[in-house]
Formats: C-alpha cells, sequence, structure tokens
C-alpha cells in the first residue's frame, strides 16, 4: 500500500535530504540550528543592502539608490510574512553552518582574480564594486529566504559568490536600470531552486545558476532589442584592454581545470572554436571573428561559465562532448546573431543552458555506446581515460600552439584596419560590412579619422547604401574631433575629402584591443602603422603636408537628400534673417602696427607687407546675429539636438553654445527653407535657386562687411565707443541694441556681444581661401571674428583674429550666416 505524501512532507524530506548531503563524510565539517530567532540572520544582509544606498557611489543616481530601497522593502516584507506564517504553523527554519567548499571559494577567488586585473586596465570595474558588493549580499538574503520558503532549510556557506561574481563577468545593467540586476540575480537563485531534476539518485539544478539568468536575460534582451540598458557590449571589448589577456585568463583557469577536472570542456571547446575560425579564415580570406580567433570574453566564458562541474557531464568522453558543442553553439550564434542584426557578444551566453539541459542525454549516449570501448577504437583510450593532468598537459600544449600561430595575444590581421579596406575592396566575404563595423566603434572611441570615412561611404554610397544625413552627422562628429577634413566634408555636400590618420587617431587605431597608446612614441606609433597597413607611415616619421595632398583622396559623391522631399513647417517670416548686400570688389584685409597699435602678430599679412588686398565677389551677409528665437525655429522643426545651454536667455538674444558644425546645420535648414518660402525676397530666391548657398562667412568677407573698404580699425571709425557695441560688459544683449550710423553697411554687433563663427580654418596670413585645405593632417581650428561683451576694446577691432576648436560650446560664442555664390 502506498501512502499519500503532501508537498510540504515532500519539501521537508528534500530538505532533510539536503542537511544530509551537507554533513556527510567527505565533505567539511557543518552544524545545524533551527528556531525564529534565526530570521536575525537573513535580516543583517538585508539591513546591509540598506546601508550601502547611501554610499556616494548610490548616491549619484536616483534611480540606483531607489533601487537599493526596493529590494531592502521587498526583503524586509518577505521576512515578516515568512515569520508568521512559520510562527502560526508552528515550524521553525534551520541553518546549516557549512565549512568552505573548494567547488565554491576556488572559483569565487578565481573569477575575483579576474576582477582585479580587468579593473586596473578599465576603471569602471573598480566603480562597480559596491555595486557587486550589494548584489552579493542580496543574494545572501534572498537565498536565504527562498530557501526556508520552499523547505524551511539553507545551507550557509560561499555559494552565493562564484554565482554573483560570474553572472556579473557577463553583465551589468546601467544605473537608471540597475533594478533589473537585482532581477538577474534572483532569477538565477530561482533557477537553481525551482529547476531541478534527479541525477544519480541525487535531486540537483539542472542550470549553472548564473548561466540561466544570463541566458534568459540575454533572449529577453535581444527579442525587446533593449541591450543599450546594459554595458554588455563594453563589457564584452574591455577584458582586451588587459595586457596579455588571454595568458592570464589561461593561468586562471588552469586553477579551476586542477580542482574540478573540466579541462576536456574548456580545451575542446576552444580547440573547436579555433579550427573553425581556421576553417573559415582559410576559405574565405578573413577572419571569422572581427579581430581575434577567439574573442576575449568567449575565452573567459569557456573557462569560467561553462565549466561548472555541478552542470556538466561526468564522463571524460561526456566533457569532450560537452566542449566540443559549446565551441560549435558559439561558432553558430555568432553567425545568427549577426545576421538578425543582434549583438554577438551573447553568443557565449545563450548556448549554455541549452547544454546543462542536454547533460543527462549526453550521460546516457556515453553509457550506451560504451565509453571505454569506443575511445579504445578511436585510439583515444589513453588520453582521455587517464588523470586530469594528462588533460591539462594537452591544453597547455594546444593553447601554446594558438599563441604561436598568433591567435591569442598580440597583433592579429583583424587589428588592420588597412587589411578590412583591401579585403572590401576586393569583395571578400562581409568585409565591407565588417570595415563600417570597426570604423564605428572606433569613431565611437573619437577617433574623428573614422568618423570622416563613416561620412564618406554613407555620402558615396559604395559599400552602404546612401544616407545624406547620417554622412553629415558622421562629417560633423569628426569636425568636432578636430579632424579637419570632416569639416570641409560639412561645407562641401558634393565632394569627400579623405584624409590620412592624425597621430591621436593612430593611438586610437593601433592598439590592438589593448588599452589606448597614448604614452607611445611618435617614431614608435608610425612603426606600428606601417605594420598595420598604413603605407603612409613607413618612413618612421611624420607625413610632410605635400605628400599628405598627395595621397588624398577627392572623389565626387552622388547624393541624394531625404530631407529635401520632405515636407516643411515654414518659420514665421520674423524668424527669418534679414540680408544686407555687400558689393563686390577690393578691400584692405589685416592690421599696420603703425597705424593700429592695438594689432596682434597674427594680422599682419606678410614679411613685407603689413595689409593686404582681397577682392571678393558680391554676397549677402545677415544684419543680426542669429537669434534664440531663429536657431529654437530651427531646432522644433527638424528635433536636432542641442547643448543643454543653447536656448538660455531672452528670445532675442544671439545664440550661443552652437558648435561650428551645429551653426552649418542651421545653415542648411535655413538654404532649404528660404528656397520654398514666400517672404524670401525674391532676388535671393532666385540666386538660391541658381545654386548660392546659405553658409558661414569666410573670414575675408566678414571683415569686408565690418570695416568697409577704406581700412578703418573699428565698424565705425578708429576709435573705440562704449555706445556702438556691446564690450567691456558683464553678458550679451538682444540683436540690435545698439546703432551704428558710422558703420559702411547697415549690420549690428560687427563688434562684441558674441565672437562668431566663420567658414575659414585658422592659418597664417596672407590670406589664400585656395590654400585651406592644404594641411588636412593638422587638428582643425576655425576662425572666429569680432569679440564678445566681456572683452576690451582691442579685440572687437575689424582685423581681430580669434580661433577655436570646432567642437567648442561656449556663452561668448554664435554667429551670423551669408548667401554667397558657389566656390566663393
Amino acid at each position: 500500500m502506498t501512502t499519500a505524501q503532501s508537498p510540504r512532507a515532500d519539501q521537508t524530506r528534500r530538505g532533510t535530504k539536503r542537511r544530509a548531503e551537507a554533513m556527510r563524510p567527505g565533505t567539511p565539517s557543518s552544524t545545524s540550528k533551527s528556531g525564529l530567532g534565526l530570521f536575525w540572520v537573513p535580516l543583517a544582509p538585508t539591513l546591509a543592502v540598506f546601508a550601502l544606498s547611501f554610499l556616494p557611489r548610490v548616491q549619484l543616481n536616483h534611480v540606483l539608490t531607489r533601487s537599493f530601497w526596493g529590494a531592502t522593502v521587498m526583503l524586509l516584507l518577505w521576512q515578516a510574512v515568512l515569520f508568521l506564517r512559520m510562527k502560526q504553523a508552528a515550524t521553525r527554519p534551520s541553518l546549516v553552518l557549512a565549512g568552505p567548499r573548494a567547488q565554491h571559494y576556488v572559483q569565487a577567488m578565481c573569477q575575483l582574480s579576474v576582477y582585479v586585473y580587468w579593473g586596473w586596465y578599465w576603471r569602471p570595474v573598480y566603480d562597480y564594486a559596491w555595486l557587486l558588493i550589494a548584489q552579493l549580499v542580496f543574494a545572501y538574503a534572498f537565498d536565504m529566504l527562498l530557501s526556508w520558503s520552499r523547505r524551511g532549510s539553507y545551507v550557509l556557506g560561499f555559494g552565493p559568490f562564484p554565482i554573483i561574481f560570474s553572472t556579473n563577468l557577463f553583465l551589468w545593467f546601467r544605473d537608471d536600470w540597475f533594478p533589473l540586476q537585482f532581477l538577474l540575480i534572483a532569477v538565477g537563485f530561482m533557477g537553481k531552486e525551482f529547476v531541478r531534476w534527479q541525477r544519480e539518485g541525487r535531486n540537483v539544478h539542472i542550470f549553472n545558476p548564473s548561466a540561466f539568468s544570463l541566458g534568459l536575460f540575454s533572449l529577453i534582451l535581444i527579442v525587446t532589442n533593449t541591450t543599450h540598458l546594459t554595458r554588455g557590449q563594453e563589457i564584452a571589448t574591455t577584458l582586451s584592454l588587459a595586457p596579455h589577456i588571454y595568458l592570464f585568463l589561461f593561468l586562471v583557469g588552469l586553477v579551476v581545470m586542477y580542482f574540478f577536472s573540466i579541462t576536456l570542456v574548456a580545451a575542446c571547446a576552444a580547440a573547436t572554436l579555433f579550427g573553425m575560425s581556421a576553417l573559415y579564415s582559410s576559405v574565405t580570406g578573413v577572419p571569422y571573428f572581427l579581430d581575434s580567433e577567439i574573442p576575449t570574453a568567449v575565452f573567459l566564458g569557456l573557462h569560467l561559465l561553462v565549466t561548472d562541474p555541478s552542470t556538466s557531464p561526468r564522463t571524460p568522453l561526456g566533457r569532450l562532448v560537452f566542449g566540443i558543442l559549446y565551441g560549435l553553439g558559439v561558432f553558430s550564434l555568432y553567425s545568427l546573431l549577426g545576421a538578425i542584426g543582434a549583438p554577438t557578444f551573447y553568443d557565449k551566453l545563450l548556448c549554455v543552458p541549452l547544454l546543462n539541459v542536454s547533460v543527462p542525454w549526453i550521460d546516457r549516449a556515453v553509457r550506451a555506446i560504451g565509453e571505454k570501448p569506443l575511445l579504445s577504437r578511436l585510439g583515444l583510450a589513453g588520453p582521455l581515460g587517464r588523470f586530469n593532468l594528462a588533460h591539462m598537459t594537452v591544453w597547455i600544449t594546444v593553447f601554446a600552439t594558438m599563441t604561436a600561430v598568433g591567435a591569442t595575444d598580440g597583433m592579429h590581421r583583424g587589428d588592420s584596419v588597412p587589411f578590412w579596406q583591401q579585403a572590401c575592396a576586393e569583395g571578400r566575404t562581409s568585409a565591407c560590412a565588417r570595415l563600417v563595423a570597426i570604423e564605428s566603434s572606433y569613431c565611437g572611441d573619437n577617433a574623428g579619422w573614422a568618423c570622416n570615412e563613416l561620412g564618406g561611404h554613407y555620402r558615396e554610397g559604395r559599400i552602404v547604401a546612401v544616407d545624406a544625413e547620417r554622412a553629415l552627422w558622421y562629417f560633423a562628429k569628426a569636425c568636432e574631433l578636430r579632424f579637419q577634413a570632416g569639416c570641409f566634408n560639412l561645407l562641401d555636400p558634393h565632394h569627400f575629402i579623405a584624409a590620412a590618420p592624425r597621430v591621436f587617431d593612430l593611438r586610437l587605431l593601433l592598439r590592438e584591443r589593448g588599452p589606448n597608446l597614448t604614452e607611445m612614441r611618435e617614431p614608435d606609433l608610425y612603426a606600428r602603422a606601417c605594420a598595420h597597413g598604413w603605407t603612409y607611415a613607413c618612413d618612421k616619421g611624420p607625413p610632410s603636408s605635400t605628400s599628405m595632398v598627395n595621397r588624398r583622396e577627392i572623389r565626387t559623391a552622388v547624393v541624394a537628400s531625404a530631407a529635401s522631399s520632405q515636407p516643411s513647417r515654414l518659420p514665421p517670416p520674423a524668424l527669418l534673417p534679414a540680408f544686407v548686400e555687400i558689393g563686390a570688389g577690393p578691400f584692405v584685409m589685416g592690421s599696420d602696427p603703425g597705424l593700429d597699435p592695438l594689432a596682434f602678430d597674427n594680422e599682419k599679412w606678410s614679411r613685407d607687407h603689413a595689409q593686404g588686398t582681397v577682392d571678393l565677389p558680391a554676397f549677402y551677409i545677415s544684419r543680426y546675429e542669429v537669434t534664440i528665437e531663429q536657431f529654437q525655429a530651427f531646432v522644433d522643426t527638424t528635433a536636432f539636438k542641442v547643448d543643454s545651454q543653447t536656448f538660455r536667455g531672452r528670445a532675442r538674444d544671439p545664440v550661443t553654445n552652437v558648435s561650428w558644425p551645429d551653426t552649418l546645420a542651421y545653415c542648411r535648414w535655413l538654404e532649404k527653407e528660404l528656397r520654398i518660402s514666400p517672404n524670401t525676397p525674391p532676388r535671393l530666391g532666385q540666386l538660391l535657386r541658381d545654386g548660392w548657398h546659405v553658409t558661414l562667412p569666410s573670414e575675408a568677407e566678414w571683415e569686408k562687411a565690418a570695416r568697409g573698404t577704406d581700412g578703418r580699425i573699428f565698424p565705425w571709425g578708429n576709435t573705440p565707443r562704449a555706445d556702438r557695441a556691446n564690450y567691456e560688459g558683464s553678458g550679451v544683449m538682444p540683436v540690435g541694441s545698439f546703432t551704428c550710423s558710422e558703420c559702411p553697411y547697415p549690420l549690428s554687433d560687427m563688434s562684441g556681444n558674441v565672437w562668431e563663427w566663420t567658414r575659414s580654418p585658422y592659418q597664417p596670413y596672407p590670406y589664400d581661401p585656395t590654400a585651406d585645405r592644404a594641411d588636412l593632417e593638422a587638428d582643425a581650428l576655425w576662425v572666429m571674428r569680432g569679440g564678445h561683451f566681456g572683452d576690451p576694446a582691442r579685440n572687437v577691432r575689424a582685423a581681430t583674429r580669434g580661433g577655436a576648436d570646432p567642437g567648442a560650446r561656449r556663452s561668448f560664442i554664435g554667429f551670423r550666416v551669408v548667401i554667397s555664390r558657389p566656390g566663393s
């Protein structure tokens, strides 16, 4: 006769069995306690979570702080409900104080060593330390309450350490979404507690706890396209910032292999990936993975994620199969994720839970076919049937071979941008897509050269679809990073100007997955660049201006503007600038110190002449500086992103805190609006339809508009006048606040109020606009004119020349616009 058992009785029986296992011979010594008084144990880590919320690191972000408080409240409520339930049912929680188990503390120490080494070279790891500790204490409280809720017993040891450390080696949620990090941890422990099966007569968890939650969350993040909520991509790529990271992970892995006999899993996974990658490369001519044979994060995963001895096969042959399947899974998922546009760093995380589920089938298959007879037939009975040290010896040999052929630390051909450029030109498999991906990564790291190249791709449409707006965005970023060619590409929408990387760019492009080469001497930098395939660097010295010009590539591009076909919301007539015509003809440019004792040295025309004569065609310049309300109309229409300080001020104040690329974006928009607006003066409308452009004034155009043709020092004459301009003051004033009847043209604020951007790069005189592009390897610096409200009289003279980084956004820099003929 069979006696029915209640679920509660079944849980109690399982809890008794686990306590017995925890205290069985051969395990570390253990003691057991029980009673409602034990509730202070989970209360301690709960209060620790609350206390940690007051750390400066946590207080920096309100969402982060509240996530700590939310976790604390949840744990307290759970404890209260559980306490009342146990008191009412006359049951008592029990706590087994287990001694340290090597499976826990050895793995935790190995994982901790990775954090220490990695964090030394990527400081966000150290900055994350308190959040890691918070997750650890949360895990102890959560796991304890979960165990007591299920069966009334909890084994207290080092178990949560490797779970928390392993999880965070692969995925963090950003501070604004940190509640999901606590949920990630909770799901891992719930998977360990609820998803179990009988294995070899024992009730054990199916999944590696960290791998279960990582796999589940990875799938959710992919499906919902919310990877941006995490720092997963950064984690996957910054491991390589630590020098010799493969060797370090290999040595750490040897410790795990020695203690837990999982060498075959890691070694076979690595050998499979290495072999498949080599086969792919031999067929296609390009690496399978972007810049390595086995990515560092995958190499970490096959040592410290997939190798959990509790959830891997028991037999040598089973572990061999398990490792091979992991290698094949990562290899396949990398392509699959790339094909659907998902981040490929999930490849190492998604297949582990599936492999955990397959473990019983692998074990049964090995028993069915007979492990020893099969190994004998394959000639592997010796290598696989002996001790773990023999397996480790084989793995050491495999790793040494991988290192010798350049598959681990050191330069990989995928590190070379010229390699991918050549492969793309030859039409090799996925080479162009990977080139764009590599350049996107470097652009994100602020390499101006890479941003400019991306702009060129989207302007030309040779390897990606033409996207004029995206091209302009990349050119603007390149320009703000002081890459001169990017600035010129903003000015000329019909051509693409390419230039070689600057020294700063090379420090990023040549890092070979390691840290930026900030300390490397320039000769060594150029030598490395030459080894990477940058031919211009092979003379081991900075390229000359002449050689750079000869190597520059200027290509005509067919540009399609998506914005031109979209309906426009016309701004009110009052928000369109008023323009003043400046007639064609010569004017005197520069300063003669003999006539102007306030002149700066950079205003002198040449060694032999203090001033020069410049002949300009006619152009139209805006009467006033562009105002906040005018720029606001542009932003409202286009949703253009601006600095948070841009609109601080009155509607008629000149707009400030705008970069040089920001001003050109406004010019492009204004040109389109003026072409279609019924309020545009007919003469200007016709000129725009004839090909004239709205742009920034050149510094010659600006100076002529400011001083006229008689060489005067100030727009109103040769002496300072505080009643004619806003200078030596305390802040900006609305445009048109000063009248100037003596000025050569009816323009306002050509002196003072705010500095004004021009479209001229800063170069020594004599002024020659045809030479603007002769020095593309120099950092971009663009001329600004007019001085600002706080400047002395010397700085607001008509000939005063200032220069600024094109990415500068300052409260004293604004702009005005011109309508000028093409090529002027």
